[in-house]
């Protein structure tokens, strides 16, 4: 197959070379750092269920999930090493975001496309290390999505052809929806310039927006009114509240914060597609594209009002790399001459080198926190003390950078890296001296804030071996962390 969309330009295999080296990059990257990725928070959380389970482990009806989690429930169902495990887990959304690249710009023919999918690079700097990620992972969903539905159609074109197309289309609409409810903003904006282009038949366009706002409607029945997702959801009178006061929100200073660093290249292509389509007329475009992208940034903004955590920040404002660059792709890059090509290029190859910098520079604090666990764990081990229980002030100078609700199950993954019989349990409490009665049962290992209590004995005999035991309290004295007994 071949795409209408992608017109010859100016030494297009340097663009294939460059695509090589930021996939690559990326899967040294997630391998170096395959620990620092998957042993932190909700990663965390996952993997232990994983093992505990040995299966999958699907939150809040994501279903999509289940194409990242094959390679890492494989590996613990035929009892594999437990760093095996994590560097499968870490490398499971690189490689399938290589695997739709390598089938964009080779099967489909669409080197515009697969550029735009190294755009993703480089919107992302925290959010490597949350290797869970429902939206970096949808970028590249998003990003095929459009290369498939934007192939050259043959009206002559089998029938077996078509239904091809058309399985294929809705399965990576559904791989969308089923990820991460901003995912409904790029099958809108993906279906709305399916919509607008001239060169698609009337019968495809219907069917695929039938497709399209059928799987929609099915999210959102699917979605529990007290679940995770239904979370995003304000009222109209509070959205209307919030967008009064726009610039006031954590969300819109971070935004703002943060644009001397990366979004100012969304910005930059966002202005050059509308200049773009203003020149050639294509008002329909430039209302349809203007209109959403500043819709888009308006909502999140109003949505992450109170703001969120560096990587929710991160995270929330990634999908204007995909609303800005594939207009830009499609719109500006093919009018580039030569020479301007040479500097997209060389400029798009010092952006990439910058952000994989950034990403290694970012992993200071996540390393740091996994080598406090080691010492912690090592300690904890001299002394033959397997549960540790630390009070929030503690936590927060031992941890001062780094989010730590996920401890109980970090600190059990890292500390049996070295082996089952070094497995530690470590967890925060508000206040040592208000425990409960639960804590003071040796058959249970402690967990997250809203399920604090496991079995021991439900815990998976190929990988962890925790002895009952009652638990421990970490402190520090002078600067030291210190051990003690801890007295009901």
């Amino acid at each position: 197959m071949s795409n209408f969309l992608s017109k010859a330009y100016p030494n297009e295999n340097k663009y294939l070379i460059l695509g090589h080296l930021t996939f690559l990059t990326l899967l040294v990257f997630a391998f170096i750092l395959a620990k620092e990725r998957v042993i932190f928070v909700d990663s965390g959380a996952q993997i232990f269920e994983f093992i505990r389970d040995e299966s999958f482990a699907i939150y809040v009806r994501r279903y999509s999930m289940y194409l990242s989690q094959i390679l890492p429930v494989l590996a613990v169902k035929l009892h594999l090493p437990l760093s095996v495990v994590i560097y499968a887990y870490s490398l499971s959304m690189p490689i399938i975001g290589y695997t739709l690249w390598l089938i964009t710009v080779y099967f489909l023919k669409n080197q515009r496309i697969g550029i735009l999918m190294l755009f993703v690079m480089l919107g992302i700097r925290h959010t490597f290390f949350h290797a869970i990620s429902e939206t970096f992972q949808l970028m590249f969903f998003a990003t095929f999505l459009y290369a498939w539905l934007f192939q050259t159609r043959n009206e002559q074109a089998s029938i077996v052809s078509k239904t091809i197309y058309y399985l294929i289309a809705t399965l990576f609409i559904t791989l969308c929806i089923f990820i991460h409810p901003v995912a409904i903003f790029f099958i809108l904006f993906i279906l709305g310039l399916y919509l607008l282009s001239k060169d698609i038949p009337l019968f495809q366009k219907v069917l695929i927006s039938i497709i399209a706002v059928g799987m929609i409607v099915l999210k959102f029945l699917d979605t529990s009114p007290k679940g995770h997702d239904a979370g995003f959801m304000i009222s109209m009178s509070d959205f209307f509240n919030r967008a009064l006061h726009l610039f006031v929100h954590r969300s819109s200073g971070w935004y703002f914060g943060k644009l001397a660093d990366f979004y100012w290249m969304p910005l930059l292509m966002f202005v050059f597609s509308l200049l773009s389509y203003w020149k050639k007329k294509k008002y329909w475009y430039f209302a349809f594209v203007s209109g959403f992208v500043m819709l888009f940034w308006v909502i999140t903004v109003v949505i992450y009002a109170p703001g969120d955590s560096t990587i929710g920040m991160e995270r929330s404002y990634l999908p204007l790399f995909f609303f800005c660059g594939l207009p830009f792709m499609i719109e500006v890059f093919p009018a580039l001459s030569a020479k301007w090509n040479k500097v997209f290029f060389i400029g798009l190859t010092v952006l990439l080198i910058a952000g994989f910098t950034k990403i290694a520079v970012a992993s200071v604090p996540y390393t740091q926190r996994l080598e406090k666990i080691g010492q912690i764990a090592a300690l904890a081990n001299q002394l033959d003390k397997k549960k540790i229980l630390m009070n929030e002030e503690t936590a927060r100078q031992v941890f001062p950078r780094v989010d730590s609700w996920g401890l109980g199950f970090e600190s059990m993954i890292y500390s049996t890296l070295k082996g089952m019989d070094t497995t530690v349990n470590m967890y925060i409490v508000e206040h040592i001296d208000l425990l409960e009665a639960a804590y003071q049962d040796p058959g249970i290992h402690f967990a997250v804030p809203w399920w604090p209590y496991w079995q021991i004995d439900a815990l998976n005999p190929h990988y962890f071996r925790l002895p009952k035991q009652l638990p421990s309290v970490l402190v520090l004295e002078n600067g030291e962390m210190v051990i003690k007994d801890l007295s009901f």
